[in-house]
């Protein structure tokens, strides 16, 4: 039987009033026979709470990767169905990892695709380095990509990822997060 694991991720985001929600996050847990569930709360929209269930599909070795298909629903300003995919690729020091969420909301008849990319390199045991974009797009909108750059500090089961979205740019702002992951 494979490793249990769960975990929190806490976000708060700085000088983008009116863009996002100033603070986000998920908790999930994955049991040993690798059934997965996640809540999450102003990820998909703000004010929006959702819950996902699904199962990880995970290969270990030199290279190793995982695949998390999830399913649930959504209450709040999206009210709705839920379909989303966590997947995760790494080769020694380099690793990617990508969050999408669908949200059908069923009052509005408004859909909307979250996604959250990471590719990081690890430079020491304790600090990691990489870029990142995420990108909304609503049915009717114009889809909004944000890339950016991070910095992240680890310390046991602790990480703390420090992003700058279009660093380069008059539509600056950060986000600072807060992740705790323990493994059975």
């Amino acid at each position: 039987m494979a490793q249990g694991r769960k975990g929190v991720e806490l976000y708060h985001y700085t000088g983008c009033e009116g863009v996002l929600p100033s603070l986000s996050g998920r908790v999930y847990y994955q049991s040993g026979s690798k059934w997965y569930g996640e809540g999450r709360f102003n990820y998909e929209e703000e004010e929006t709470y959702a819950f996902s269930m699904g199962r990880t599909f995970i290969k270990e070795g030199d290279w190793v990767y995982s695949v998390t298909p999830a399913a649930g629903i959504a209450v709040g300003k999206l009210q709705g169905i839920s379909l989303g995919m966590n997947g995760f690729l790494s080769h020694g020091p380099v690793s990617m990892s990508t969050s999408v969420q669908y949200g059908f909301n069923l009052r509005r008849r408004v859909n909307n695709l979250f996604t959250w990319s990471e590719v990081n390199w690890q430079l020491s045991k304790h600090v990691y380095t990489g870029c990142t974009i995420q990108g909304l797009s609503a049915v009717g909108a114009v889809p909004r990509w944000e890339p950016g750059l991070q910095i992240g500090f680890c310390f046991k089961d602790w990480s703390m990822p420090l992003y700058v979205f279009h660093p380069a740019s008059g539509e600056r702002y950060f986000a600072l997060g807060i992740c705790r992951e323990w493994k059975k």
